[in-house]
Order: structure tokens, then C-alpha cells, then sequence
């Protein structure tokens, strides 16, 4: 997970992907989609990079940073691989079921998060086994990483894919960009949060030979916040459009609430929760090193 060929192959075949989203916004906009897709991916880097580097500046002790970076490939690399699948069973079930709301809904609230957590959370396990994955504030910043490259490449999607569709002007283009950035962005390092922090965890309990078996319930949660998450999406999509508002600047009806929820949970409970259990932790093996000497 940490060897720099294992980050070359990510990078290749995430490049892959977004290349092909800059072919298709520049073959659509022509010259202008250059601008699109240069200023959609500066802010889809830009925010997922500083979440996760305030979330590392605060831990009690600073992971190495090529840790970090390895998590955040490989959620990047996870974003190419859940692009290809979620695909492949949306064309099918769209033969399946003539395609329409049944299979938007299908897809949407049911597929797409088991297929994504699924895949950010293989890398997370794999990396759940090394030493420095020390307790449940490792394993959220750790899962935090992934879903902030996994965010950043699927962020990267929507933003040239919507203006490049000539869905929006400029203004609501800056607006879905805020949205996603603010909302989605965070959604994603929290998904995968959940799993981390299950597995930090176990690490620390007695349950820690048994981490790998013990991590399915962290990512059946992982799942389940993450389609409630897609659900209130749908719902709220409804919702504005029955209403016609928010068709051209989203309105946070359902997501506002939920993350608002969710970022309480996550950053004002588990967060200073996690950050003291480290601290006693380095503080008793301080002291037990000074009993030794």
C-alpha cells in the first residue's frame, strides 16, 4: 500500500479516468473546457487536501505523512474502480429493468454505496494490519484519507461533467462546486471514517485478533450512513423539483441537516474522543519507559 510502485500504478490508472473526462469536457466546450476542467480540479484537490490536512495537524501523533498519501491514492484509485462497476450495473439494470427512476433509485441508494465503500474499504483494511494504525484516531484520519481521494476524483467528475453539459452558467456552476466541496467532500471522509475508526478500535481491544472479521459491522455502518446519505439525496431532489427550487443552485434541505448530524457525531464527539484516548495511550507507554529505565 505504501511502496512507491503500488502509487504508480493508482496514479496511472486514476489518470485513466481522468483523462477521459477531460477529453470528453474539451470535445464538448472546446477551448473553454480547458479553463473548466483546469479551475474543477484545482477546487476538486483543493478542499479534500486541506480537510485532511487540518484532521492530520490536529492528531495528538502525526502519522507520516507518506501514509496519508498512500490512503489518499488509493481512495483516489477506488474512485476509478467504483466508476467502472457502478457503470456496468447501472447498463444492466437498465436492461433489466428499462432504466427510469426505479433504476436511478436502485443504483443510487443501494448499489453505489455498497460497490464504493466496499472498495475504499479493502485498502483500509490492508493497511489496517500495519503497526502504525495504533488506535481509533489513526483509523479515522486513515479513513478519512481515503475518502478524501475518493472525493476529490468523483468531485472532479461533477464539476466538468455539469459545466461542460452546459447544464449552468458560471454562477451555479461556483455554486456546485461549494456544495460538493462542503457537503459531499466531507460525506466521503466520514463514510469511510466509520470503518477506520471501527478498526482503529478493535486494535486497541481485546477483539484485535480478530480485526478483520470484527470490521464487517464498521463497514455495513460505513454503507448504511452512506446510502442514508444518497437517500436524502434523492429525496431531495424530489423535493426541490416538485417545488422548482433549487434546480439550478442546489438548496440543502435533506443534506444540510444530515451533515450537520453527521459532522457533530464525527468532529465534535468521536474526534475529541479518539484525540484523548491517543493521548493516554502515548502517555502510559511514557510512563511505562520511564519505570523501565
Amino acid at each position: 500500500m505504501i511502496h512507491p510502485i503500488t502509487w504508480l500504478v493508482q496514479l496511472f490508472f486514476s489518470g485513466l479516468l481522468i483523462l477521459v473526462i477531460i477529453l470528453s469536457t474539451v470535445s464538448v466546450m472546446g477551448a473553454y473546457g480547458l479553463f473548466v476542467v483546469f479551475l474543477g480540479g484545482c477546487a476538486a484537490l483543493f478542499f479534500p487536501i486541506l480537510y485532511l490536512a487540518i484532521l492530520w495537524f490536529i492528531d495528538y501523533e502525526k502519522e507520516p505523512l507518506r501514509f496519508i498519501f498512500s490512503l489518499f491514492l488509493w481512495g483516489a484509485f477506488a474512485a476509478t474502480i467504483a466508476f467502472v462497476v457502478n457503470s456496468t450495473i447501472h447498463l444492466f439494470l437498465a436492461v433489466l429493468l428499462g432504466g427510469g427512476a426505479v433504476t436511478v433509485l436502485l443504483l443510487t441508494v443501494f448499489v453505489a454505496p455498497i460497490v464504493e465503500e466496499s472498495v475504499k474499504g479493502s485498502g483500509l483494511v490492508v493497511i489496517g494490519e500495519h503497526h502504525e494504525m495504533d488506535d481509533t484516531f489513526d483509523g479515522l484520519l486513515y479513513g478519512f484519507s481515503v475518502g478524501m481521494g475518493f472525493a476529490a476524483v468523483e468531485n472532479f467528475f461533477y464539476f466538468s461533467a455539469r459545466h461542460g453539459s452546459h447544464e449552468g452558467d458560471l454562477a451555479s456552476w461556483l455554486w456546485l462546486i461549494a456544495y460538493r466541496s462542503l457537503l459531499c467532500a466531507i460525506g466521503h471522509g466520514c463514510f469511510t471514517g466509520t470503518l477506520g475508526a471501527v478498526i482503529g478500535w478493535i486494535k486497541t481491544s481485546k477483539y484485535s485478533p480478530y480485526m478483520l472479521l470484527a470490521a464487517v459491522p464498521g463497514l455495513i455502518l460505513a454503507m448504511s450512513v452512506h446510502s442514508l446519505f444518497n437517500f436524502t439525496a434523492v429525496v431531495q431532489g424530489i423535493v426541490t423539483l416538485a417545488l422548482k427550487i433549487g434546480v439550478e443552485y442546489p438548496v440543502p434541505i435533506f443534506h444540510g441537516p444530515l451533515m450537520l448530524a453527521l459532522g457533530i457525531i464525527y468532529f465534535g464527539i468521536i474526534t475529541p474522543l479518539a484525540w484523548k484516548q491517543t493521548k493516554r495511550r502515548i502517555m502510559a507507554e511514557k510512563a511505562r519507559e520511564g519505570d523501565a529505565s
